[in-house]
């Protein structure tokens, strides 16, 4: 009986058109298994896995999802050539369990954790361009707005200048 643990990184990035920005997304992976011996060539193999995500956003920020994603495979193990050792029959079903295990995951990561982050992601960018829409408009109502007080503040002192001339001795409006 042994047991041997094993860790895996994956990285997937995501660059955007038009754009220098990217997002990356990485996840690890970490695999225990356990081999026990039911009959002289014979071996059961347990296989627990947990896998941690984590988002890098195009402006820096890192973003966590919490928690891992655990799962279990079990398999028998065979030595039915003689000419192989027990150790190379191990690392072969050993490799193997932990590539399918780690394939199973990553396909379950990217249909839930990527596909639902990336609709986050998305709903931010969109906020954040809605924001700055705001903000522009913003800027161009004070603009409007003072472009208007600048012209009401010259008729005001045209027609202060013109009751000036006329002798007309009535307090000017202030502005």
């Amino acid at each position: 009986e042994f047991a041997v643990a094993a860790t895996v990184h994956n990285e997937y990035v995501e660059s955007h058109e038009n754009s220098a920005s990217r997002d990356v997304s990485v996840w690890d992976s970490v695999h225990t298994v356990r081999c026990i011996r039911q009959a002289p060539d014979v071996y059961n193999y347990e296989a627990i896995s947990s896998i941690m995500v984590g988002i890098v956003t195009p402006k820096g920020a890192r973003v966590r999802l919490s928690g891992t994603v655990t799962r279990g495979l079990t398999r028998e193990g065979v030595r039915r050539q003689t000419h192989q050792s027990p150790a190379e029959m191990h690392v072969s079903v050993v490799g193997s369990l932990i590539e399918e295990i780690d394939v199973l995951a990553y396909k379950e990561i990217e249909t839930i954790y990527f596909s639902k982050s990336g609709q986050i992601l998305s709903k931010l960018r969109k906020e954040t361009a809605a924001e700055a829409d705001m903000q522009a408009a913003h800027s161009a109502l004070m603009a409007e707005s003072m472009a208007q007080w600048n012209k009401a503040a010259e008729a005001a002192e045209v027609g202060a200048q013109r009751m000036a001339e006329k002798g007309d001795d009535s307090p000017a409006p202030n502005f």
